[in-house]
């Protein structure tokens, strides 16, 4: 039997052929119409190839002077006539535009109808990455890369700077830099904020230490000390659950001992004053992700999407990166997918114009060296690491390897590369009980140990707090 169900016809993509020939024409009439032009179409934003191919062979002939009609049918017969839709159809551009007046209107108006047509394709790709048999992660992918590229601005190819405009702002900013205006946001730390300059967005930094040094303390300092200056911090928490980085805020916010928060063993006292940080707690522009299988996609994705909530995000914090979910390709390494995702994290910090810190395990290589203070080389898995990150800090704590060590309480920050500073340490207070770094005053001693709640007896063979 005939299916005589009619079929639908397809639609023609949007476009506007008069309008097109009214932009070529009018800069045929007036060529000083093309720096207007451009800052509006970029070439494929002529939908009919020869359209395209004036329009490049214009913008190419401009630097050599006014681009009238004879110098451009000449150059299209050097070239091939044929590319450009012969002659005849070069010397009828002008009359169909009858005045230049409307031009840039014009530009405007087929700019639009470009954008509905990658949106139809976009619209066609999701569609595909739907019905295909892909993860769901990489269709969402798919949906949020198509989202990003439409958010293209009408001004054509943005990324080309004169060196007249950098310099034209240089006094400015110079004036910025003296008064530390142009720095980034505080560390809380004034010796790493000398080194470093703040934390700046669009920089990715690396924080590595070896397990147990502090890694995710000190990333939990610096998540509040920006949530107190009110810039939003995002934080992927990979390694803990959201509730033990609530408890390590908890602690050194509201100076109850870390031990006691897990424990349970708290005063009556205690239990007020962490109700009432809790409160405070509340208005924290802090989000944390407690999903422990996401990977670069997922990141990238759930920040832009943050975003939308907080447009004034300043941190996003990944704790740590080789536990992201890896796309290990065949025939590719670990290696590889690491670095695939330390680049991914520099093209977010960049696009979002976020900073970006990454937290990083590193490999034993320094506990058989004499010193075990870390280097870089020192990064497990991955010389991208290194290779792609402004800023890298290192962590040690020499009492976690001298028993008898003059800088117990304390802990350097090796400021390893500095693509925007100087390198060197910065020693910091590190008080372990309360999960928490400060500024390390002149004249500086460890604190005592805190004493352990009545009733309970604490054995010699007991490790201290800190």
């Amino acid at each position: 039997m005939t299916d005589k169900t009619p079929r639908k016809r397809k639609r023609p993509e949007p476009s506007d052929k008069g309008a097109e020939l009214n932009i070529l024409g009018g800069l045929l009439t007036d060529p000083t119409l093309m720096g207007e032009v451009e800052r509006v179409l970029q070439v494929e934003d002529f939908f009919f190839a020869v359209h395209r191919a004036i329009y490049t062979l214009m913008r190419e002939l401009l630097p050599l002077g006014p681009v009238d009609e004879p110098v451009l049918v000449s150059a299209a017969l050097e070239r091939g006539e044929h590319e450009y839709g012969g002659v005849s159809y070069l010397c009828m551009l002008r009359a169909h535009c009858p005045s230049v007046g409307g031009v840039v209107m014009q530009a405007v108006h087929v700019r639009n109808l470009a954008v509905r047509r990658e949106v139809l394709a976009y619209g066609s790709r999701v569609r595909q990455a739907a019905v295909e048999a892909l993860e769901v992660t990489e269709m969402l992918g798919v949906v949020d890369a198509g989202a990003a590229a439409l958010r293209r601005p009408v001004g054509g190819e943005s990324g080309w700077v004169s060196v007249g405009t950098l310099a034209g702002s240089l006094d400015a900013e110079l004036r910025e830099r003296v008064e530390g205006t142009s720095a980034g946001a505080s560390t809380g730390l004034t010796d790493l904020d000398h080194k470093l300059r703040g934390l700046r967005r669009g920089d990715l930094y690396i924080l590595g230490a070896r397990p147990s040094v502090g890694k995710t303390g000190l990333a939990a300092h610096l998540a509040r000390t920006l949530v107190k200056a009110n810039l939003p911090v995002a934080f992927f928490e990979l390694e803990m659950s959201p509730q033990e980085l609530r408890d390590k805020l908890l602690s050194s916010e509201g100076e109850v001992l870390y031990e006691r928060i897990l424990s349970g063993e708290l005063s009556e006292s205690e239990i007020r004053s962490l109700a009432q940080v809790a409160e405070d707690m509340r208005a924290w522009p802090l989000w944390i992700e407690g999903d422990p299988s996401v990977g670069l996609a997922d990141i990238r994705m759930r920040v832009r999407r943050l975003r939308m909530h907080a447009p004034a995000l300043a941190l996003v914090i990944v704790d740590y990166i080789q536990l992201c979910r890896l796309d290990v390709r065949r025939g590719e390494t670990r290696a590889t997918a690491i670095g695939e995702v330390s680049r991914g994290l520099k093209m977010l910090a960049r696009e979002e114009n976020v900073a970006v810190l990454a937290l990083s395990q590193l490999n034993r290589s320094s506990e058989g060296r004499e010193d075990n203070r870390p280097k870089m080389g020192d990064l497990r898995e991955s010389g991208n690491l290194e290779a792609d990150a402004d800023a890298v800090l290192l962590m040690y704590r020499d009492e976690l390897y001298n028993a008898d060590s003059p800088d117990k309480g304390t802990a350097e920050i090796i400021v390893a590369k500095n693509r925007k500073g100087k390198t060197g340490k910065v020693r910091v207070a590190w008080e372990g009980a309360y999960q928490r770094f400060r500024n390390l005053a002149t004249g500086w001693a460890p604190p005592p140990m805190p004493e352990p709640k009545k009733g309970r007896r604490r054995h010699e063979d007991e490790e201290p707090l800190y």
